[in-house]
């Protein structure tokens, strides 16, 4: 599913790439919560310069900004940082949210919400229907 998050461009291409000092790096840990850590209102991610180049692996890259995987089950801790799932992650810090529509031809938003029969998907890990299920309760608000 693509969402529309213009002018950034998404690059989900595989390349081998080494881990860089300012590359961001997603730490998971074994009950699926992500390590994060707040700076004024914004979520910080730890970068390559915290783990050095070991056991990591290429996402994707957002713009210039590459993200990285740290693999493997091992605990993995640094001050400042916090465990957080999925969900937490978003409530905590998304203000705005963009949904991943299934619009018809000619369908504005509001109708594609409200005629779209909302199932939530059994983990945390994908917030897509619950938002669409949000908008639909409440009605939507797109910010633009």
């Amino acid at each position: 599913m693509v969402q529309d998050i213009y002018p950034s461009k998404l690059k989900n291409e595989y390349y081998n790439y080494e881990i860089r000092d300012n590359d961001l790096l997603l730490v998971f840990n074994s009950e699926g919560k992500i390590l994060v850590s707040e700076k004024e209102g914004r979520a910080v991610f730890l970068t390559g310069i915290d783990c050095g180049a070991k056991d990591v692996v290429y996402l994707f890259s957002l713009d210039d900004t590459r993200f990285f995987l740290k693999l493997g089950d091992d605990a993995f801790e640094k001050n400042g940082f916090d465990s957080y799932s999925v969900r937490e992650v978003r409530e905590k810090f998304s203000h705005n949210a963009l949904v991943a529509g299934f619009a018809e031809i000619g369908e504005t938003l509001e109708e594609t919400v409200a005629r779209e029969d909302i199932v939530l998907q059994p983990n945390n890990l994908s917030l897509t229907n619950e938002m669409m299920k949000v908008f639909k309760e409440a009605g939507a608000y797109i910010a633009v």
